[in-house]
């Protein structure tokens, strides 16, 4: 039923009231609840052997040549590794805004000024390069950007590094400067 309301004070006073049983009707006690049953498995399911401490994970020695290759991969190829720690966009943004002298709060702020669109756009470009993340990972990180706009800042660098050898030549030193951290 709808009720119809004379003035402000009649609509409050009404749903004070209503706000009001409906704490009362809060503290009414719950009946007790019982834990829930625990169910015991079929016994087909049922392990038989006792279950042993965990171990670390040790392949098994490889026992034809195909396994060994596809275990070991194959002999005489390098095994790529990059020294010291994984390149985190943390880190870049921290590259970044002291190559362009900028503050990260800028960068990851939705302010449009030229002066900070350029380096975030880096950002987006070194992250996109240099890490694994996808492009929403890094949309993230730069202040809850859509994936199209990383995606846009990643095409605007490009078209910028080939449109100007210096830019590029920057570009290649930070590049290095960021796997180098």
């Amino acid at each position: 039923m709808l009720q119809t309301f004379q003035s402000g004070d009649e609509m409050r006073a009404h749903y004070k009231a209503v706000r009001s049983r409906l704490r009362e009707a809060k503290k009414i006690v719950d009946p007790v609840v019982e834990p829930p049953v625990k169910r015991v498995a079929p016994a087909a399911v049922v392990w038989t052997e006792p279950v042993l401490k965990r171990e670390p994970f040790i392949p098994p020695a490889p026992t034809t040549p195909w396994l060994a290759v596809k275990l070991l991969g194959v002999p005489g190829t390098p095994v790529k590794e990059r020294p010291g720690a994984p390149i985190t966009i943390k880190r870049i943004l921290e590259i970044v805004s002291v190559e362009y002298n900028v503050t990260i709060l800028d960068l990851i702020s939705q302010r449009r000024q030229r002066a900070i669109v350029i380096p975030r756009q880096v950002v987006m470009w070194l992250a996109r390069t240099c890490t694994l993340r996808g492009l929403p990972a890094i949309g993230r990180h730069l202040g809850g950007r859509d994936h199209t706009t990383v995606m846009h800042g990643v095409r605007k660098i490009e078209q910028l590094r080939a449109a100007d050898p210096v830019f590029d030549e920057g570009l290649a030193s930070l590049r290095k400067l960021v796997e180098a951290a």
